[in-house]
Order: structure tokens, then sequence, then C-alpha cells
């Protein structure tokens, strides 16, 4: 497991939404486009994956539209409520990921 790598990705997610001041929408599908997404299950643990996994299988629910991405276009369906609860999920996976790697910061 590359837990590192993982770790700042997901610190790089939290970092990035808690500081825009775009929608949560927006702030979700740039988390998990710029961040995530190209994470690999050999990065974490089978559990935090299957997390990750299912993360992006809500992401990419909904077809892409015109010249919208399929993220794009699900997260800009998505209600604020909805866009918040995985933002939550993400930095809960963060921390189970941090707790992993021993609290320790991004090199």
């Amino acid at each position: 497991m590359e837990l590192q790598h993982a770790w700042e990705a997901f610190y790089r997610a939290v970092d990035g939404a808690a500081s825009s001041e775009k929608p949560l929408q927006q702030r979700l599908a740039d988390a998990y486009v710029y961040s995530i997404r190209n994470l690999e299950g050999v990065h974490v643990p089978v559990q935090i994956w299957e997390r990750i996994e299912k993360l992006g299988k809500t992401l990419t629910a909904k077809a892409a539209v015109g010249g919208e991405a399929t993220i794009r276009a699900t997260t800009s369906a998505m209600t604020t409520e909805e866009a918040r609860e995985l933002l939550h999920e993400i930095v809960s996976i963060f921390t189970e990921i941090a707790e992993a790697h021993n609290g320790s910061r991004p090199g």
C-alpha cells in the first residue's frame, strides 16, 4: 500500500474543498477530479478502497450531457445537501486514511 500517496490526494481534496468559494457541487467535483479520481486500490486498505469506489460510482451516476463531463453532470444535478453529504464522506475517508497513516502530514 502507498498510504502516503492516498493521504496526499485526500489532503488536497479536503483542503481545496474547504478553501474554495465555489458552490458545494463544484467543490465536490473538483475534489474528486483533481485529487481522488486517479487513486488505485494499491494505495489504501481494502475497506477504504471500497468506500472510494462507492464514491466514484456515485459521482459518475449520470450520463455526460453536451460538453459537460459525467462527473460534472452528476454533481450539477445534486442538491446542496447531497453534495454536502458526499463532501462529509470525503472528510471521513481522509480521517480513516490519516489514522491508518498514523496522522503524519504530507511530505
